[in-house]
């Protein structure tokens, strides 16, 4: 079964992905591409190339990564499978965002998020809204950048989905920093902590605690309430 072959690399991918081996990750969905091309299962195929897009997009090959998302796109659409459609939009703004393409990269956010209302993807929609929060404020559009945060981070709360918030309000956190709102930047990275020590995140806690210290260091106060987590 030829099929079930392709499926066990592409999960055999994935892990290797999570493992961060990336070569490994691309061999294996490469793999699985051509098994699915030459048994034309289209989803397993447009899946694949999705996989092998998203490794060449974090290996800096933005161009590439681009064309093998437009492709995977096209599959999708032809399909009529819109929650993917939204997602490999999604995608090729990352490569437009990671490539430092911001204005191609905020327009393309914005196509995308139609797409993923539209099929009632929320997980989409909320991811989408983070990367387009982070593109407008790169580009100094505070205000706008503000509201993407806030919605993404409303999103995945009603979501349950406490890590991702965490990033979020890690996000809200930096760009009030920006704006020497010191206390709204306190205020998100105590959320941002709150919600990583109760997942058991130790490294992304560690973290939040580094920039919560260095909040707390501009306003005059000890760095200790950082760590132990008081208000004064």
């Amino acid at each position: 079964d030829e099929g079930g072959v392709a499926k066990v690399l592409r999960k055999a991918s994935g892990i290797a992905w999570n493992r961060g081996d990336m070569t490994a990750s691309l061999k294996l969905s490469r793999e699985s591409l051509a098994i699915y091309k030459r048994i034309g299962q289209k989803v397993g195929y447009a899946n694949a190339l999705g996989s092998i897009a998203v490794v060449t997009n974090q290996q800096g090959q933005h161009e590439e990564a681009r064309r093998l998302f437009e492709g995977a796109f096209g599959v999708y659409r032809e399909l009529g499978d819109r929650a993917h459609m939204a997602w490999a939009v999604s995608s090729i703004a990352n490569t437009w965002l990671m490539q430092g393409e911001l204005d191609r990269a905020i327009e393309t956010y914005r196509e995308a998020l139609p797409l993923a209302r539209k099929v009632g993807d929320r997980s989409q929609e909320a991811t989408t809204l983070a990367n387009l929060g982070e593109a407008l404020r790169t580009t100094g559009a505070l205000a706008d950048a503000e509201k993407a945060f806030t919605d993404s981070a409303a999103l995945f709360r009603a979501m349950n989905d406490a890590s991702s918030v965490a990033y979020v309000d890690t996000f809200l956190a930096d760009l009030l920093l920006v704006r020497n709102d010191l206390a709204g930047a306190e205020k998100k990275y105590r959320e941002a902590l709150a919600s990583r020590v109760v997942i058991e995140d130790k490294r992304q806690t560690a973290e939040t605690q580094i920039a919560l210290g260095r909040v707390r260091l501009l306003q005059g106060r000890s760095v200790v309430g950082a760590v132990v987590g008081d208000a004064g």
